[in-house]
């Protein structure tokens, strides 16, 4: 009679034994799961509180900021007084003082073009300090500089339009061209940086022509030429073989040839766009007055559909792209995209952001006078 009980004894404690394991277990997989929950839903929507650590936020007092460009080793700050150059964690590297307040910069990889806006001086520099300073006969109206040192202007001209001068890295001045009775709009490096594709405005009969070209800065021929009537350039981007115009009505995808390979037309207005350096084309079109319906479409460089989407509840202000990582900007948030338009993460905009770039993992953004930093996953 004894050893019955002892045998049921013994299946039960080996019965509880084995609840108990599962019991562990099942606990384990639950503690699992709100782990992972709770990253997802930091990862989706954060509050931007800044960076405390290092040098954030970076304060300018009584300055302005006016431009705020990523660069090969941080990013470079332009204010109405100084263009300044940090490092990722916010180390000064250097300052210069400021032209006036129509200072303007593009940056390209380590440097920095930097111009007086309607005047004829410029600069190139970099974290080290100045690199460069020429002035030009005619006053400046934009310039860019490219990743191998060689850089552009457009200027005035004696005829009331303007022109164009390119200049090699050696600061000398290999080209110069212009386009009677016409505006040069936009220009853009090709990969060698020997020559450019261009695009103008200019009327004809009473309608509005945009031209494109293309030029080569050791030869004094046009390589190409073609015309599209009815509508006016915004800015024009090189990708490897295809040329894409962006014009007011529609986006143009062009082949080395200038046949037109893709055409899109807008069915709605044209807010903001962004054309990325793998070619990728992204555009957000505005809605009605409240924004709810605005669009945010996504082309690859031949202009075939990517994806579209339009549930942001706010109009985005602005949209930036680096690498496959796509930053837009709406009031209330800052949204954190692939190329396909799926949201990888939110953060919820607790101060007014001016601007922003993006260096991996980090978004640095201005609010006000101060440049602060977050993680964004």
């Amino acid at each position: 009679m004894r050893k019955i009980l002892d045998v049921n004894l013994q299946r039960r404690i080996r019965k509880r034994k084995i609840k108990e394991k599962y019991f562990k277990i099942f606990l384990l997989f639950l503690f699992f799961f709100a782990v992972m929950f709770i990253i997802w839903k930091l990862s989706l929507e954060r509050i931007v509180i800044g960076d405390k650590s290092y040098n954030f936020p970076i304060l300018f007092s009584g300055d302005t900021v006016l431009d705020f460009e990523k660069t090969d080793s941080g990013f470079c700050v332009l204010t109405n007084c100084q263009l300044n150059f940090y490092s990722k964690v916010g180390d000064k590297f250097k300052d210069t003082d400021s032209f006036a307040v129509k200072t303007q910069i593009s940056s390209c990889g380590g440097r920095v073009l930097w111009y007086e806006k309607d005047s004829k001086k410029f600069s190139i520099q970099n974290k080290k300090g100045s690199l460069f300073t020429g002035v030009l006969k005619k006053n400046i109206l934009f310039g860019k500089i490219n990743k191998r040192g060689s850089f552009a202007f457009v200027t005035e001209s004696e005829n009331g339009y303007c022109e164009f001068l390119a200049f090699n890295r050696k600061r000398e001045q290999i080209f110069r061209w212009s386009c009677p009775e016409s505006l040069i709009v936009d220009f853009d490096f090709n990969e060698n940086g020997d020559g450019c594709v261009l695009t103008t405005a200019s009327v004809e009969c009473g309608r509005m022509k945009t031209s494109l070209y293309e030029l080569n800065f050791y030869s004094n021929e046009e390589l190409l030429k073609k015309d599209i009537l009815k509508c006016m350039p915004f800015s024009i981007k090189k990708v490897g073989g295809v040329t894409i115009l962006v014009c007011d009505v529609k986006v143009l995808f062009l082949d080395v040839n200038g046949s037109i390979l893709n055409e899109v037309e807008y069915s709605k207005n044209l807010e903001n766009y962004v054309i990325t350096d793998n070619g990728y084309f992204l555009a957000y079109f505005s809605g009605k007055s409240d924004n709810s319906d605005g669009l945010l479409v996504s082309y690859d460089k031949f202009g075939n559909k990517i994806n579209e989407k339009g549930d942001f509840g706010e109009k985005i202000r602005k949209i930036k792209c680096y690498g496959r990582d796509v930053i837009a900007l709406t009031d209330s948030f800052v949204f954190h995209m692939g190329l396909n338009l799926r949201v990888l993460g939110n953060i919820y905009n607790k101060c007014v952001v001016d601007d922003f770039i993006y260096i991996k993992p980090y978004l640095y953004y201005v609010s006000m006078n101060k440049i602060n930093r977050c993680l964004l996953f």
